[in-house]
């Protein structure tokens, strides 16, 4: 792989900028940060609102800069007392930084795509590079370095010998794509849905779809546009394409790509392909039926680019989550899902509604924070819808963090059912992981996801500062459905029997968090429970306590004791409600 080397005639034709004297060395690349200078890089004098680059160039040349990209009224002759250095005099620092990488993506030799969206983007544009890396080195976006600054900088990183370049664009105001888009240049881009975000800035959804659009009107007419097929804003976005237009759909087999046999727990799904390739089994990793569409964007744009059908879901494997972008870890023996990069109404009903469908041993909980820039009149609305998907995903306790949240999220979650006990208002985030770790243990799970300011990560900090018991799991409360599945249905009718197991042994060891999880399979709970009732209804809720109490200790081994109880509801009003209580020890 060959370094990013500027040359000082490039810069300074691109940029439109006047040397003072040349670097005596080429340009190892570009920095903005005098404080992360590379050896030999040009450092770009950006002025923000509240800081103005220039005031750091002399440490910028200090840190082992070779020359500096300024304003044309910098004094020329030097600062701070430091002998003259070689500097690009330019009109605008920012707008040159959006010229530089301009001229180096339109030198290279690179295929580029660029990714937007509401949400998903930066997933998508890890499964796309990861896919097309397949094929050759591929550039990508770092982080989320999407902005007007951030792109160019993700394009200056970019080395003369990638084949491919996969970089996101985003905006969070009317008028920031076509600049944006204009630096990019993309041959290929992809938008991955239109959802109701920076509503503050835009107004209304049309006016969202409007502006992303942008990034397609770039397009030459032998490139290529990926559009989700479902989305409503569909006919916006491809009536905004001056090129061939690739579509894609979760169940809709007229898309070119669509998907069967989903798993919303694992994101596992069947590609189909309408070109008639055989059907293509693809595990993503990643839970979520949005996965499996973002993953289908990812296909379509890679199969436009060469990569071969069958290479498509090895590739998968590559795969790799950004921080904070459904991040699981262990916490004491719980599960962590840490999703708070950012938020919007329909991330946030997403992450939700793949909450309820991972499977958990123990209880779920959810800290959730406000949703930020959606703007009057409709932030209330759509904080209440989110409440209402709180509602529905099978939660045995949600905090909240933010007014927002605390007010709407809330009341929304209480109108659609959720009791009053088990919603609880929260004034920091340190007060949030204190009351979560009054209750979390393990063998649950707790979903974390707000907006970027509202730093929901600091949950996660302060739980991480406090103990966790790990001597015993508390499964209370469990619907047995999954086991009764097995069974027919009149032998152990009502159907909601309750399902209570306390795992006591060392959960401390490394291995106890992966113990735990196996003892999630409750196939083999209802495999030995039907073993022995095929015969007979008889002493079924103490037969199926014992096989629980087996079953769940012989898929934790670090387990020295199981207790199962099941407790059959009354058949009807008067009547009392039977119950068995069951221990097993290892053999």
């Amino acid at each position: 792989m060959n370094p990013v080397l500027l040359s000082p005639a490039d810069a300074a034709r691109w940029t439109r900028g006047t040397w003072t004297s040349l670097p005596e060395v080429p340009l190892a690349g570009v920095s903005t940060d005098s404080r992360a200078i590379a050896p030999s890089s040009l450092f770009i004098a950006l002025r923000g609102a509240t800081f103005d680059g220039q005031a750091f160039v002399d440490k910028a040349f200090e840190a082992g800069a070779a020359a500096a990209l300024v304003r044309r009224d910098f004094p020329a002759g030097g600062s701070g007392g430091i002998a003259p250095r070689p500097l690009l005099l330019v009109d605008d620092p920012n707008a040159a930084l959006s010229d530089l990488a301009r001229g180096w993506r339109l030198a290279s030799r690179a295929t580029v795509v660029g990714v937007t969206g509401s949400a998903g983007k930066t997933t998508v544009k890890e499964m796309t590079a990861t896919l097309l890396s397949a094929l050759g080195e591929t550039a990508k976006t770092p982080g989320n370095f999407n902005n007007e600054i951030g792109l160019p900088l993700s394009l200056l990183s970019m080395t003369p010998d990638a084949r491919f370049g996969v970089f996101e664009a985003g905006i969070s105001h009317p008028g920031e794509m076509p600049p944006l888009a204009d630096t990019l240049r993309p041959e290929l881009a992809i938008v991955s849905c239109i959802a109701p975000v920076h509503l503050e800035a835009f107004g209304k959804l049309e006016a969202i779809a409007d502006e992303k659009a942008g990034l397609l009107r770039a397009l030459p007419p032998d490139g290529t546009a990926v559009l989700p097929l479902d989305d409503p804003q569909f006919p916006l976005l491809r009536d905004a394409c001056p090129c061939c237009v690739v579509t894609v759909a979760l169940s809709d087999p007229t898309a070119d790509y669509s998907a069967r046999d989903i798993d919303a727990a694992t994101g596992s799904f069947t590609a189909i392909a309408r070109d008639g390739s055989v059907p293509l089994r693809v595990e993503t990793g990643m839970p979520g039926a949005h996965n499996v569409r973002n993953a289908l964007l990812a296909i379509a744009a890679a199969r436009s680019l060469g990569v071969p059908w069958d290479a498509i879901a090895p590739a998968f494997r590559g795969v790799r989550r950004p921080p904070m972008r459904w991040q699981v870890s262990d916490l004491g023996g719980a599960t962590l899902v840490n999703d708070a990069y950012n938020a919007n109404p329909l991330s946030m009903e997403k992450a939700l509604e793949t909450f309820a469908a991972i499977p958990v041993l123990g209880r779920r909980f959810a800290v959730l924070g406000d949703m930020l820039e959606l703007g009057a009149p409709d932030e209330a609305d759509l904080h209440r819808r989110v409440g209402r998907a709180a509602a529905s995903a099978s939660l045995d306790g949600l905090w909240l963090v933010g007014e927002r949240a605390c007010q709407w999220i809330r009341e929304g979650a209480l109108a659609a059912g959720m009791p009053a006990a088990h919603v609880t208002a929260c004034a920091t985030c340190e007060e949030a992981a204190e009351r979560v770790h009054a209750f979390l243990r393990p063998a649950d799970a707790l979903l974390l996801k707000a907006s970027r300011g509202l730093r929901l990560e600091n949950v996660e900090k302060r739980l991480r500062e406090l103990p966790f018991q790990s001597d015993s799991i508390e499964l209370t409360g469990l619907k047995a459905d999954c086991i009764l599945g097995v069974l027919p249905e009149e032998r152990l009718a009502p159907r909601k029997v309750l399902l209570d197991i306390r795992l006591e042994g060392d959960f401390s060891r490394p291995s106890a968090t992966d113990d735990i999880r196996d003892a999630i399979d409750y196939r083999l709970v209802a495999e030995r429970v039907l073993e022995a009732v095929r015969a007979s209804s008889d002493g079924l809720i103490e037969r199926l306590a014992r096989r629980a109490a087996e079953a769940a200790l012989a898929a934790a081994p670090a387990a020295r004791r199981a207790v199962a109880r099941v407790t059959k509801p009354a058949p009807m009003p008067g009547l009392a409600a039977s119950a068995c209580e069951i221990s097993a020890t290892p053999s």
